[in-house]
């Protein structure tokens, strides 16, 4: 099987190649070792040995991003969203972060970068809702103890905790220019939310908290599209076709 460093000889493309080879997936797709940055879908999508993490990741960081944008708006008139990290941990966290993992092994900078980064920034902002932490406890030294005021410092750290994770969510978004249309408006959302949330905490808007919440379930459709989209066209359903990723890739990987 050829690798990704391999040389085709001029006169014979890729495809041609790896059907000399008769490599096909268990799905039958024919296998390739190439390491594109992110499927972008169509005629671009990549078929490994190795399974795919990207659906697993988009399922899990969309039932994060759905949990709190459900409790940021109050629905069922709860007012306290610490519940979030119900999902936050084991799924927004450690399942994306493994996720990032699986990309490392398999050589995909952008989508180790990717999950890795998404996957720490979620399990940093569930930190001061753990105890053991001693985050809050930290600030609660500061001013006596006084409960309101201890909240106030940290949902202010949090905001600017969230204004400064901006940047590595910008550069993300430039690279994902050459992947597909679906992930650059789940990343597009996800800074949207970032932006607005971090406002919130800073300030206390209660608009911008209302915001943050409306994207948060748009940034859970756009990840449970996405996620469904490159799982139907791994396994070949039929319906792979309805549900394009939108290619910005306008050659081959």
């Amino acid at each position: 099987m050829p690798s990704s460093s391999t040389t085709l000889p001029m006169n014979i493309s890729e495809e041609r190649f790896l059907k000399l080879e008769r490599q096909v997936t268990a799905n039958g797709h024919a296998l390739s070792t190439l390491q594109p940055s992110f499927p972008s879908g169509g005629s671009h999508m990549v078929h490994r040995k190795l399974a795919l993490p990207i659906p697993l990741a988009s399922y899990a960081i969309g039932a994060t991003t759905w949990l709190l944008g459900l409790l940021v708006l109050h629905v069922r008139n709860i007012t306290e969203i610490n519940f979030w990290i119900v999902t936050g941990i084991p799924m927004g966290s450690i399942l994306t972060i493994l996720c990032g993992m699986g990309e490392f092994f398999t050589g995909n900078t952008f989508g180790c970068a990717l999950f890795s980064a998404v996957g720490g920034i979620i399990f940093g902002l569930s930190m001061p809702f753990l105890p053991w932490s001693g985050i809050q406890t930290a600030f609660a030294q500061t001013v006596g103890g006084n409960q309101e005021e201890t909240l106030k410092l940290v949902n202010a750290s949090g905001g600017i905790y969230l204004e400064v994770i901006f940047v590595p969510l910008l550069m993300l978004l430039i690279a994902a220019q050459k992947t597909a249309l679906v992930f650059v408006w789940n990343l597009t959302m996800i800074i949207i939310v970032v932006i607005t949330l971090g406002i919130s905490n800073m300030t206390g808007s209660e608009s911008c908290l209302v915001v943050s919440g409306i994207f948060l379930l748009l940034t859970t459709a756009g990840l449970f599209y996405g996620g469904t989209s490159i799982l139907l066209a791994e396994v070949g359903h039929p319906l792979a076709k309805f549900v394009p990723l939108g290619s910005l890739n306008s050659k081959e990987n």
